[in-house]
């Protein structure tokens, strides 16, 4: 057969597309979740949407526990929960709580000292909003920058927050060791920029393969990817004198055939 010859192109093995998907899909998942994540986080106001809220800790005040830059998880509870948490059971409660820093208010997250109750409503006297429930907390880390006095002694008298049940965002409940993770450089690096690289490297691996497919030469000789409008010369392989050998006869015998 002359012209051209076609080459079918192998399809993806299984396993090469499983790869390919759930590569593909954890990092439309993680770029997904952390867009939703930061949404949620900013337009809130402290409201809990989709369950609970992640916070990142930008202070050394609960160090060892949680340290700069983790990522701690935050649930809805309430000042019952936490009276009873507290005064009854004796746990230790770290409690994420709205708090005015220079005019600014934004959320801290300390560990509660005390807890009280009074069955008539108490008003404060600055905002005039009514509570029953008084709190007060403490950064744990008695050695904190934020309590380090300018004369190089530490003072953590600074670390104690007292403030009523309207104040409160919620109970933590632990650190998120994959959020922490994924949101450092090396969890950048890892779980972005390597599926990233696996994607460019996979498609550019694949137009190449592509290219050369279609420049092969096959066993034939003929050149795939050329096609030719002229059929082949049968005569391409006889020397002169065999072609005008073979003119003659062909001519003789369609004279003979006339006649």
């Amino acid at each position: 057969m002359f012209g051209k010859d076609k080459k079918e192109k192998k399809p993806k093995s299984k396993a090469r597309k499983i790869i390919d998907w759930v590569v593909t899909g954890v990092f439309v998942a993680l770029i997904t979740g952390v867009v939703v994540v930061q949404i949620i986080n900013k337009t809130s106001k402290n409201q809990f949407v989709l369950g609970p809220q992640y916070q990142k800790v930008l202070t050394d005040s609960m160090s060892p526990v949680y340290k700069v830059n983790d990522i701690i998880v935050v649930e809805k509870t309430s000042a019952a929960d936490l009276y009873k948490r507290v005064n009854e059971k004796h746990q230790d409660v770290d409690l994420s709580f709205k708090w005015d820093i220079d005019g600014q208010e934004v959320s801290m997250t300390h560990r509660l000292q005390t807890v009280t109750y009074s069955e008539e409503v108490q008003f404060d006297p600055i905002s005039g909003v009514g509570y029953h429930y008084t709190f007060v907390a403490h950064g744990i880390n008695k050695t904190s920058e934020w309590c380090k006095g300018t004369g190089g002694y530490y003072d953590c008298t600074n670390q104690t927050q007292t403030f009523h049940e309207d104040a409160i965002i919620g109970r933590v409940t632990r650190k998120s060791y994959l959020m922490t993770f994924a949101t450092s450089i090396w969890g950048l690096l890892i779980l972005l920029l390597v599926p990233c690289m696996y994607l460019i490297i996979a498609s550019v691996l694949d137009i190449f393969k592509a290219v050369k497919d279609d420049d092969e030469v096959p066993a034939n000789g003929e050149v795939v990817g050329e096609a030719s409008d002229k059929p082949k010369d049968p005569l391409a392989g006889l020397s002169e004198k065999e072609k005008e050998k073979l003119k003659k006869q062909m001519l003789d015998e369609m004279l003979g055939k006339k006649k």
